[in-house]
């Protein structure tokens, strides 16, 4: 397991929370992530620990190396979905023309 990752029984702890949650078909076609679920339906990863949340903002703060503010942002601060709408489709590269090879 990485540091603050989760580890594979985390994903299947999801999965069989999902499968007997009523409301499962409500949530057709989303995109559900293991931390959120684990908020959600309160469990732990197999070492007992609450892995990181990527839309968390203590987790972005780290990522930059800016670890003086880290202790001082409530895990709980999470970037909103629609934000993630809005800014992932800003983030796609741009793709080379079909007829050229970037080889050539």
């Amino acid at each position: 397991m990485f540091n603050h990752g989760e580890s594979t029984e985390f994903a299947g702890k999801a999965i069989s929370h999902l499968l007997l949650d009523k409301d499962i078909m409500n949530r057709s076609g989303q995109i559900l992530l293991t931390t959120d679920l684990s908020s959600e339906f309160n469990f732990k990863d197999i070492d007992g620990s609450y892995p990181v949340s990527m839309r968390s903002f203590k987790t972005m703060f780290a990522g930059t190396g800016n670890l003086s503010m880290v202790p001082y942002i409530p895990g709980w601060l999470k970037i909103p979905f629609w934000i993630y709408r809005i800014l992932l489709p800003m983030s796609k590269l741009p793709t080379p023309p079909k007829n050229e090879s970037k080889y050539q």
